[in-house]
C-alpha cells in the first residue's frame, strides 16, 4: 500500500521593497506581506509559534525560522518578493489546519518547489526499487549509503525534476518504510500544483509514475487516468496566450466535461476540423 503526502512547499508572495536594512523592520514588513497575501490562511503557516531571526542566503539578506523548524521566510530590502519555505514539518502543520488545498490554490502561480512523497512499508532497499524503470531520460546519478541509511538519486539535482528513493536504518522510527520522493521546481512545480488541485492526488501519483517509469511490483497506484505533468516551453511572445489556454481555458473545459455539458471527443474533433480548415485555407 502506498501513502502520499506533500512533503515540501515553497512559494513567493509580492513584497514592496524598502530602503531600510534593519533585520527587525525587514521581518515585520515581510510577515505583513505574507499575511496580507494569505489572509486567514497565514495561521496554518505561523501555527501560533515563535520565529527567530536567522542568517539569510543569497540573494536574501535575512530569514526567520519557526521554532520547530517547519517554516522559514526569506526577504531582502530590494527583492520584490518574500520566499516562504515549508519543510515536511511545515507541510504537516498545514494539513493539520486543513488548508493545504486552499494555500496551493492561492499560490498556484507562485509555487517555486513542491515535493510529492510516496511511502511504502516494505523491506526493499532503495537501489532495488529505483533501477526498475522503463523511462531512460532520467539517469541514475548516485547511490549514497551510510550508517543512517541509503539514498538513490534519479535525475539531475539541478534540473526541474528529480527523484530520490531512500530509507533509514534502524533504530529510526521510519526504518520500515521506503520513501520515493519526487522533487518539482519552477514551472514543473506549478504544473504539479495545478494537477493536484484539478485532477487529484491519485491521478498525480499515477502521472508521476509514468514520468519516471517506475515498474517495481511495489509501485501500485490506483487505476485512474494519469495526470499530464508535462511542462510546456513557450516563446516569450506567446507566453500570455499559452498560459491562458493551459490555465483558465483548460479549467473551464474540465469543469464542463465533469458536469456533462461537453463531450471531450466532440471537442477534439472540432479542434481538428478547425485546424484542417485553417491549413487548407492557407494552401489555396
Amino acid at each position: 500500500m502506498m501513502r502520499y503526502t506533500i512533503d515540501y512547499l515553497s512559494f513567493t508572495v509580492p513584497f514592496a521593497t524598502i530602503a531600510a536594512h534593519n533585520s527587525h523592520l525587514l521581518g515585520v514588513v515581510a510577515e505583513t506581506a505574507v499575511s496580507d497575501f494569505l489572509g486567514d490562511k497565514i495561521n496554518a503557516i505561523l501555527d501560533g509559534q515563535k520565529f527567530e531571526t536567522l542568517r539569510g542566503r543569497a540573494p536574501y539578506a535575512a530569514s526567520w525560522g519557526r521554532e520547530d523548524g517547519g517554516v522559514r521566510i526569506f526577504a531582502a530590502p530590494q527583492i520584490p518578493h518574500v520566499l516562504v519555505e515549508c519543510s515536511g514539518t511545515g507541510c504537516e502543520t498545514i494539513r493539520k489546519h486543513r488548508e493545504m488545498e486552499n494555500i496551493l490554490a492561492m499560490v498556484l502561480q507562485r509555487v517555486s518547489r513542491l515535493d510529492l512523497a510516496v511511502d511504502i512499508v516494505c523491506d526493499v532497499p532503495p537501489h532495488e526499487f529505483a533501477v526498475k524503470r522503463d523511462v531512460e531520460r532520467f539517469k541514475a546519478i548516485g547511490d549514497i549509503r551510510s550508517e543512517t541509511g541509503e539514498t538513490y538519486y534519479v535525475g539531475s539535482l539541478k534540473s526541474e525534476r528529480f527523484a530520490r528513493v531512500y530509507r533509514y536504518s534502524e533504530p529510526h522510527p521510519r526504518a520500515d518504510t521506503l520513501r520515493v520522493e519526487h522533487v518539482f521546481r519552477r514551472d514543473a512545480a506549478k504544473v504539479l500544483a495545478r494537477e493536484l488541485l484539478e485532477s487529484g492526488v491519485s491521478s498525480v501519483v499515477a502521472g508521476v509514475g509514468r514520468v519516471y517509469g517506475w515498474t517495481h511490483a511495489l509501485w501500485t497506484p490506483q487505476f485512474v487516468e494519469p495526470a499530464n505533468l508535462s511542462v510546456m516551453r513557450m516563446k516569450k511572445e506567446n507566453t500570455a496566450t499559452v498560459r491562458w489556454l493551459y490555465g483558465a481555458v483548460t479549467s473551464a473545459i474540465v469543469k464542463a466535461v465533469r458536469r456533462g455539458e461537453l463531450d471531450l471527443d466532440d471537442l477534439n474533433d472540432h479542434i481538428r476540423k478547425e485546424m484542417k480548415a485553417k491549413v487548407d485555407g492557407k494552401r489555396k
